[in-house]
């Protein structure tokens, strides 16, 4: 059930605890059957020297080699993907990935032709890009005197839109790219002007 607060998230990760753990069990990220690359987000490396601790992108992964992430358990590493602020709490320090890369297809791709992971041909990657949702918002006129209160509610939704839009545009196949041939991206439409 859904709660508006300004103090807390709008639901309980229980439920999705519950269910991930339903559906995947005890599998670790090296079991699964397919390579896969997971986006989150890190609040906290922990680093000893407080001068060098920061937050930080995190992309889990099962590729073979050096640096993976076999050893989580996929259960585990969804509850970090969906924990996207304001809508669940974080999890083990970590937070949805959309924060950073709300398509994540371009570090999918990156990941596949890491030289430390015996890279496939490009011809031979198949890229599923599954996204939630397009928006078709806008905001009216050519000059905009706004402040904090103005761009508040437009300017999240425009960052994200934004680093979606640059990836999905830099996966388009061309003469200059190197991009999978066989590539899908898959996403709803939501619409609604701003201002």
């Amino acid at each position: 059930m859904r709660k508006t607060s300004l103090r807390g998230a709008d639901y309980d990760i229980k439920p999705l605890r519950r269910e991930l753990k339903r559906l995947f069990g005890d599998t670790t990220l090296g079991q699964l059957k397919k390579r896969v690359l997971i986006s989150a987000f890190d609040l906290d490396d922990e680093k000893p020297d407080p001068a060098k601790r920061t937050w930080k992108p995190k992309l889990f992964h099962n590729f073979p080699g050096p640096n993976n992430d076999r050893a989580f358990l996929s259960a585990d590493v969804g509850l970090y993907t969906c924990a996207a602020p304001t809508y669940f709490p974080s999890v083990d320090g970590f937070t949805d990935g959309g924060v950073y890369a709300s398509n994540p297809a371009m570090c999918a791709l990156a990941q596949t032709q890491d030289s430390r992971y015996l890279p496939p041909s490009i011809d031979d990657v198949l890229l599923l890009s599954i996204g939630t949702g397009t928006s078709l918002q806008y905001i009216k006129g050519k000059s905009h005197d706004w402040g904090y209160a103005q761009w508040v509610k437009p300017l999240i939704n425009l960052m994200l839109d934004g680093t979606a839009g640059i990836a999905d545009y830099s996966m388009q196949p061309d003469s200059k790219r190197a991009v999978p041939s066989s590539r899908t991206r898959v996403s709803r439409w939501d619409d609604g002007p701003y201002g």
